[in-house]
């Protein structure tokens, strides 16, 4: 599930961030202020800080103006949970990534498996292109 906001073309995410988004299901609102904010990519998210209260105080400091994450406090503290969430898929994210890549570099004969939801997207599209088959 990729999140379907329409980006301006200088800033727009990555597919896996985009997806994050997506599975988070972050409102349009919030997914264009990160990209104004130009996180943009994974990696970026997962560097916000080691814990959920620095990367709230991170996110505070890099949107600046707390009114774009709502207008009462409520709905800001709504916003910045959010975002931690999407902060804490990512990191989960990059550690995985790191334990793929050092398992491959342990026997880099051993394909890995395609994810079964890129594997139903993939034959979704397959599919829709070969109504024959």
């Amino acid at each position: 599930m990729v999140d379907r906001t329409k980006y301006p073309d200088d800033k727009v995410p990555d597919l896996a961030l985009r997806q994050v988004f997506g599975r988070q299901r972050l409102p349009e609102d919030l997914c264009l202020l990160m990209a104004n904010c130009k996180l943009l990519n994974v990696e970026s998210f997962a560097m916000l800080g080691d814990s959920i209260a620095g990367v709230k105080t991170t996110l505070k400091t890099i949107v600046q103006d707390e009114d774009k994450l709502g207008s009462t406090e409520a709905e800001r503290e709504i916003s910045l949970t959010s975002l931690a969430a999407i902060w804490k898929m990512c990191s989960s994210l990059q550690d995985h990534f790191a334990a793929r890549r050092a398992k491959m570099e342990e026997d880099p004969t051993k394909v890995p498996e395609i994810p079964g939801d890129h594997h139903a997207e993939f034959r979704e599209q397959f599919v829709i292109k070969h109504p024959d088959v």
